[in-house]
């Protein structure tokens, strides 16, 4: 079923700069649109920017093409779009934190570049996730790409090394372990206690051991596994 522009779309025109700007994807509801390509320009104006929610809460939608015109991707643009495979993303694009919130089937390298806020995620490393990006980065293809492209070489990783302990990840340890990036013999006993009050007895020990291999004991951290 083809849709008009204005079927599909609603635009903001600044006329003082002379570009439009996504608003609002009209058909988020609509079991028959799966793709759908954002038009280079509205009315003459150059389409230069995706608004914050313009393709939110989408339940169908599986791909989306992103004309080199888009400049800029607010965040939570594609907040919740639980079916999105893919979008096209310019190579320049300017990317705002965290555009791609629980789109859950989303192309890792798509994620991984709304998390480093660039499409150029083989250089650009990961500067601060909070609270609500966990989900988004522990997602093991994420994971693993954030690994390979050495993401964290400039983010601290206490609090990711507390989320995957917590969460009993245990395959995620043994990914950064092997990548060179576990914690100091200070934080690993930190870490043990973590664990073992959360009852995450793999995870404890996996870290008991890790110690052991990496530091050596002292005697402390007695624990029943």
């Amino acid at each position: 079923m083809g849709y008009s522009v204005d079927e599909l779309f609603e635009f903001n025109i600044n006329k003082t700069n002379h570009t439009a700007s996504v608003w609002e994807y009209l058909k988020r509801d609509d079991p028959d649109v799966l793709c759908v390509e954002i038009p280079s320009e509205y009315h003459g104006y150059p389409v230069t920017y995706l608004e914050q929610f313009a393709f939110g809460d989408c339940k169908y939608l599986r791909e989306v093409f992103i004309p080199d015109s888009v400049t800029v991707i607010a965040h939570d643009a594609f907040y919740e779009c639980g079916e999105l495979r893919t979008v096209r993303l310019p190579k320049d694009i300017d990317i705002r934190y965290r555009p791609f919130v629980c789109c859950r089937r989303l192309d890792p390298k798509i994620i991984l570049a709304g998390l480093v806020c660039s499409n150029d995620i083989v250089s650009k490393p990961l500067e601060f996730i909070d609270y609500y990006s966990w989900d988004e980065i522990l997602r093991e293809d994420v994971f693993a790409l954030a690994i390979k492209y050495d993401s964290f070489r400039e983010f601290k990783t206490e609090g990711l090394f507390e989320d995957i302990v917590t969460r009993g990840r245990v395959s995620h340890f043994e990914m950064l372990e092997k990548a060179g990036k576990s914690p100091s013999a200070e934080q690993t006993d930190e870490l043990i206690n973590l664990s073992a009050e959360n009852g995450k007895t793999e995870m404890t020990a996996y870290l008991l051991d890790l110690k052991n291999r990496k530091f050596g004991f002292d005697g402390g951290n007695k624990f029943e596994l």
